[in-house]
């Protein structure tokens, strides 16, 4: 998904790398920990995808929320975008890849 529409206006979504992981991390609402400040994070991604203030974000979504009474497809579509982020898709790969077995290896050959 490239587009959706956010009360009638057209947004283009954002992809999300390494630089707009900067950006979040930036306003206090680090990526790898989204599910500590869910309302944060969801009004900085639509920010990011409109190029608007953060407040005005805010006014976006919460006037989806009054209109639809659902928070869920915005955090669906968030969501999707961190799963098919090629920038997280590799971190978590990396992180993968260091288990616990290769770490004591790693420390005994030191």
């Amino acid at each position: 998904m490239k587009n959706f529409k956010l009360n009638g206006k057209d947004i283009e979504l954002v992809d999300l790398d390494f630089n707009e992981a900067c950006i979040f991390e930036e306003h206090g609402v680090p990526l790898t920990e989204v599910k500590g400040k869910p309302f944060s994070a969801l009004r900085l991604y639509f920010a990011l995808c409109a190029n608007i203030s953060e407040e005005s974000a805010g006014k976006e979504i919460q006037a989806h929320i009054m209109k639809t009474h659902d928070i869920n497809e915005l955090y669906d579509i968030f969501g999707k975008k961190l799963d098919e982020s090629d920038f997280f898709q590799a971190l978590n790969q990396g992180e993968e890849q260091e288990t616990p077995e290769s770490k004591e290896k790693e420390r005994k050959e030191k």
